[in-house]
């Protein structure tokens, strides 16, 4: 078995990468751009016509700090979960965490990073949880080996907020949670239909974590439209109508197979 590609040490931070369940996948997996990744901007200058042109004369929008991590994900699940919501999750962070506090007020802004936290503290403790029963079940079951799978998938991901890197994170939970379940179903302790249920409901989890961020920034705009006369209570009221707003959404996540 081969390690996931990684990229160059020289490119990348030095702290040590997020990764998925599978962290020593069969075959080599092949590298994706995350759904939110963009083409790298070289500094130096430009030429026209002969002449050296300054490259601050394309620049457009302020200089953002990014930082790239390849993360692999060996199950099916989470590499879907990645693949339809990270982009999305992505941009509402940024809104969320960066524009926002520019053109509102600190207690503004404060409120709504404590909704965020909220939101991902819950799943990251209810992934935990259940990470931690499946691992009590594989030891009361004599079980110590993992499954490996067939077609992991690493993808290079340009993290613009840390609450961004803990949604992914979270990707990373499902991964490993959904590895033990399958350890489980193949040591014949769970049925396809416990195996499926089990997968199935972790998998809402994090589907629905993604709608309740989307929706917060969809109802946060009504806060950014008042700048700087909004209060901490219109963010109170925007975080009640997401809840609503996602709680009435049962989910877009099918039951996935790894």
């Amino acid at each position: 078995m081969t390690e996931a590609t990684t990229t160059d040490a020289t490119q990348v931070p030095t702290t040590p990468p997020l990764t998925g369940a599978n962290d020593t996948p069969s075959a080599e997996p092949p590298k994706k751009s995350a759904a939110n990744g963009k083409a790298s901007k070289t500094n130096g200058a430009a030429k026209t016509n002969g002449a050296v042109t300054p490259e601050t004369s394309t620049h457009r929008g302020n200089s953002r700090a990014i930082m790239t991590k390849d993360i692999t994900f060996g199950s099916t699940p989470a590499q879907k979960l990645f693949g339809r919501h990270n982009g999305v999750v992505s941009s509402n962070l940024y809104q969320l965490g960066v524009m926002l506090p520019i053109r509102t007020t600190i207690e503004v802004a404060d409120r709504v990073e404590g909704v965020i936290n909220e939101y991902l503290t819950k799943v990251e403790e209810d992934l935990q949880a259940q990470i931690d029963r499946m691992e009590e079940l594989m030891a009361s079951h004599n079980i110590q080996d993992t499954p490996t799978y067939t077609s992991s998938e690493t993808y290079h991901c340009e993290i613009t907020t840390p609450h961004q890197a803990r949604f992914l994170r979270l990707i990373s939970l499902l991964d490993r949670l959904v590895l033990f379940i399958d350890a489980l179903w193949l040591e014949g302790v769970f049925n396809n239909k416990q195996r499926n249920s089990a997968i199935y409901d972790n998998n809402r989890r994090v589907a629905r974590l993604a709608g309740r961020i989307r929706n917060l920034a969809n109802s946060a705009k009504s806060v950014l439209n008042k700048g700087k006369d909004a209060t901490p209570d219109d963010v109170d009221a925007s975080a009640r109508q997401s809840e609503t707003a996602s709680d009435n959404d049962d989910g877009d996540e099918a039951p996935a197979s790894a």
